[in-house]
């Protein structure tokens, strides 16, 4: 091959390895993109099902207050009379 096959060659093979790179970094920064969304999702179903169970907790402990208030009036009243 000639010296001027040979730089064109060169030259072809830097051109296509500088757009495998430019699409590497492209793909890599949309996939960092993405990561993040989802990331973020699931942060906030964390949050939100976190908020849920003290609800949940929360009302499950005044139900028990509330029926150990009304047996212990049960009891009070029947043994009063």
């Amino acid at each position: 091959m000639t010296d001027i096959t040979l730089t064109w060659l060169s030259i072809g093979f830097s051109a296509a390895a500088l757009a495998l790179l430019i699409i590497l970094l492209f793909l890599t920064t949309s996939y960092r993109r993405a990561i993040k969304g989802i990331e973020q999702t699931i942060r906030e179903e964390f949050r939100s099902n976190r908020d849920e169970s003290a609800r949940a907790a929360r009302d499950l402990r005044a139900e028990v207050v509330s029926a150990q208030r009304s047996s212990i009036d049960t009891m009070i009243n029947d043994l009063c009379l």
